[in-house]
């Protein structure tokens, strides 16, 4: 949240995150870092405005949000 983001995304997982990373709609990684826990923030001031795809890894497995950078 927020969604769309001008800046700064934060995140909120149900179990332990061990790793973020924002990927452009054509699947190009743009941003890759190490979270331990269960929230977070990344920075998308840099970004043009379109449509990114965030993904958060999990021990459980990864899930992959769409997030739109105004």
């Amino acid at each position: 949240y927020p969604n769309p983001s001008s800046g700064e995304v934060h995140f909120l997982a149900e179990e332990h995150v061990y790793r973020v990373s924002l990927h452009s709609i054509q699947g190009l990684r743009l941003i890759e870092m190490p979270v331990n826990g269960v929230s977070g923030s990344i920075d998308v001031t840099a970004f043009p405005t379109g449509v990114y795809l965030l993904r958060l890894e999990a021990k459980s497995g990864a899930k992959t949000l769409k997030l739109l950078k105004k």
